[in-house]
């Protein structure tokens, strides 16, 4: 039996709660989330949007192995009234 200041534990076997953890730092290092935030100049439709976001989900699963369920993509319409580009507002073009 150890003596208390010992370095060996008298319970070196995971716990469940331990397997749990590993278990999900392992899923997290696996899977870790894709973030895409796409803007644009000026307003897309509901259909664009919806399509915008199937490709990307698709294109991040076939190439980089990502489950859809764990991509998020935020798609940001700026207006052209406050994007400029060469020095002058899109909206000026």
């Amino acid at each position: 039996m150890s003596e208390p200041g010992d370095s060996v534990t008298e319970n070196t076997r995971p716990t469940s709660e331990s397997r749990k953890r590993q278990t999900g730092q392992s899923l997290l290092r696996q899977y870790v989330m894709p973030y895409i935030q796409l803007r644009v100049a000026g307003n897309l439709t509901k259909e664009q949007k919806q399509e915008i976001a199937a490709q990307f989900t698709k294109t991040l699963e076939e190439v980089a192995g990502k489950p859809p369920a764990a991509t998020y993509i935020v798609i940001e319409e700026v207006s052209r009234d406050n994007w400029a580009k060469g020095g002058k507002l899109l909206s000026d073009s």
